[in-house]
């Protein structure tokens, strides 16, 4: 073999361990063993195998439990599991693969067609991670490239844009200055205020320029992007030929975002703009819509005009790039858009089929009113502590981020990515914690459910619950069991510990 797969097996009956090492060590793999279920889930998460050989008869917890709780585990769901059992029954086979598992052989096995099943396993696994492993480099390598070369050419933007105002300048006070100093008739004036119309043409291409390089200063405010998106339609249909008809689909309930109301017109104004281009020559539909999604604001604007090819799409937001004739654009206006975006820390997708139409989705993060109060507080002392902290939240991100903002402030904070694995954590030692917060829509375990099953094993312990979606029967439901406070994502750093430090202070006060 050219690599030494790690295996585990777990079974409590000695001479089947013995038996099945025989088979195997001769084989050239690292075998691990464990006599429980128990001792098979810590070894499983300490060792990370690359197969896992599992007895379904075992005394503390049975195989089905076993594989369970390992497909709940993130590190361990996509671990090969064969369940190894006597037990050679339709339903049993049934309940094997529910729970997880990617095999199934029955004692006593035939040990040529268990090393085969072994083999055919470990290689498709071995496959499939350097596929994976292969897909995400290509994918980093890609984001790495675009990063580098955005920052790259928006540095350079930024620098050309700020010499190129100091020239426009002096262009525009002394061409108005020498306009106001001639008669109201003369034809030198005339075509000095052309100059002056040019010049502040100049001045939107590099306000574009500004924005894309992200240098401006944006003036975000609590926004309900609707009216823009109305406004922006409006404006546009008197561009838009009669060959193009435009309907728009707005959720009036889709909720509030932090943005520049100048910038996000922008963004709409230059989608639909591009969209009836699109379709400027056969004409064609562009529509309009705006919903909620999960946590995000969706704006998409749609058209069905010829569509864009692979080629284009690759480089359809970088700066100065235009399938438009010369004098048609600058090749400006998506790098701006790309721009605008992301410094409103959302993103834009774009889906295209040659001779059908593209479809352009913006996402935006939500906010509550509170939230976005909490964000124009400025100068507030934030106060931490030293308490534990157990933090819940299958984003890995969310709870690096929220992790460090915690322990900076002082608190003492167990991070878990997984809910069933945090349920373990606070079973082994309840009294270790101080506090609980925990996200709500996980995989596996909600918060809610993970919050009823803690308050059986500590009544008394505080909790507070996160959310994206505004839901009122969670928050409801969160009330009804006693859940200390509830809390709407994106939690601003201010708003989050204010709330942390109120529940632990009224905890102690109790």
């Amino acid at each position: 073999m050219s690599e030494k797969h790690k295996i585990l097996i777990a079974d409590d009956e000695p001479f089947v361990r013995e038996a099945l090492e025989a088979l195997l060590f001769s084989e050239g793999y690292d075998l691990v063993f464990a006599e429980n279920g128990q001792e098979a889930l810590e070894k499983a998460a300490e060792l990370t195998p690359d197969l896992i050989l599992l007895d379904v008869m075992m005394p503390d917890m049975d195989g089905f439990k076993v594989c369970r709780h390992l497909r709940a585990n993130q590190h361990l769901a996509e671990v090969p599991i064969i369940i190894v059992t006597a037990l050679d029954d339709r339903d049993s086979r049934l309940e094997g693969i529910e729970a997880g598992a990617d095999d199934f052989i029955t004692k006593p096995f035939d040990r040529h067609e268990l090393r085969l099943r072994i083999r055919t396993i470990t290689r498709l696994n071995r496959y499939r991670n350097l596929l994976e492993e292969r897909i995400e480099k290509e994918n980093l390598e890609n984001r790495l490239s675009q990063a580098q070369k955005m920052e790259a050419i928006g540095t350079l933007a930024a620098g050309i844009a700020h010499d190129f105002n100091n020239i426009l300048f002096p262009i525009l006070c002394y061409t108005e200055i020498s306009i106001d100093s001639l008669p109201e008739e003369s034809d030198i004036r005339g075509n000095l205020e052309e100059v002056v119309i040019a010049t502040e043409r100049a001045k939107k291409l590099v306000d574009q320029i500004l924005t894309f390089s992200r240098q401006d200063k944006l003036q975000k405010i609590p926004l309900e992007i609707r009216f823009v998106v109305k406004e922006a339609v409006k404006l546009m249909l008197s561009s838009v030929p009669p060959s193009v008809t435009v309907s728009e689909f707005i959720d009036k309930n889709c909720g509030t975002v932090l943005a520049d109301p100048t910038q996000i017109h922008q963004v709409v104004m230059n989608l639909c703009t591009n969209a009836w281009h699109a379709m400027s020559d056969k004409g064609g539909e562009l529509k309009v819509g705006l919903t909620a999604e999960n946590e995000n604001m969706k704006l998409t604007v749609s058209d069905t005009g010829e569509g864009i090819d692979k080629a284009t799409l690759e480089r359809i937001f970088d700066p100065y790039f235009t399938t438009k004739k010369v004098g048609g654009g600058t090749g400006m206006g998506l790098s701006v858009v790309h721009g605008i975006i992301e410094s409103h820390n959302g993103k834009i997708t774009v889906d295209s089929t040659v001779g059908k139409g593209t479809v352009f989705s913006v996402y935006l993060p939500l906010i509550t009113s509170e939230s976005a109060v909490s964000e124009t507080i400025s100068g507030e002392i934030l106060s931490g502590g030293s308490e534990r902290i157990l933090l819940v939240d299958d984003d890995e991100q969310i709870n690096i981020m929220l992790q460090k903002t915690l322990e900076n402030y002082g608190y003492h904070v167990t991070a878990h990515k997984s809910s069933p694995e945090a349920l373990h954590v606070f079973d082994s030692g309840p009294e270790n914690f101080d506090l609980v917060v925990t996200n709500h829509s996980m995989p596996y375990m909600t918060g809610i459910r993970l919050s009823e099953e803690i308050m059986k094993i500590r009544s008394g312990i505080p909790i507070i619950l996160c959310t994206g979606f505004g839901d009122s029967d969670i928050k409801e439901k969160a009330e009804k069991m006693g859940i200390d406070n509830f809390l709407m994502k994106p939690v601003p750093n201010k708003q989050l510990l204010n709330t942390i430090r109120k529940v632990l202070d009224e905890a102690d006060s109790c």
